[in-house]
């Protein structure tokens, strides 16, 4: 991975197109986290209670974004999964309309959403067409999710990058 000298991006005022990745390493997040998760605190967003069974799930599994962040995924319908993140200190739901949905239908198996559990940066990539995508890369501060870059690369490309 490549990171972006020079591009703009320190500064997080402007999403640019980068040409590779960016570099998970460049978005460092705290190690902390609780030895055990937090249960779900379902007053801590109107949505918590309908996903509730999804988010008590991914807390269960631990942090695995931003150092103390778990993000849920789950079905919507055909061709759609939804996303949430949660905090695993305090059980706070968040739903960033950033990753509110992916829609997976691709021709190979990879992850839409790209994270990391000691990054705050998180990539959404979707599917432009049978041949390309594009994937927006945004960074988990203050409780929000901020652009901070954007990709389009080939299916192919896409497929090939593990």
């Amino acid at each position: 991975m490549v990171a972006l000298a020079g591009s703009g991006l320190s500064e997080r005022s402007h999403a640019a197109a980068v040409a590779q990745p960016l570099n998970f390493k460049d978005f460092p997040a705290s190690a902390e986290y609780p030895a055990k998760p937090a249960s779900l605190r379902i007053a801590s967003h109107p949505k918590a209670s309908m996903f509730r069974t999804h988010l008590s799930r991914a807390l269960k599994d631990g942090p695995r974004f931003a150092g103390n962040y778990a993000v849920a995924t789950w079905g919507c319908g055909t061709n759609c999964q939804a996303h949430a993140i949660v905090d695993a200190s305090t059980g706070d739901a968040y739903f960033p309309k950033e990753i509110a949905s992916t829609a997976p239908d691709q021709p190979c198996d990879r992850d839409l959403l790209e994270f990391q559990p000691n990054s705050r940066l998180i990539g959404v990539t979707r599917i432009k067409s049978q041949t390309a995508t594009g994937t927006t890369y945004y960074e988990w501060t203050a409780l929000k999710l901020v652009r901070v870059g954007e990709r389009s690369r080939s299916m192919d490309e896409f497929c090939a990058a593990k």
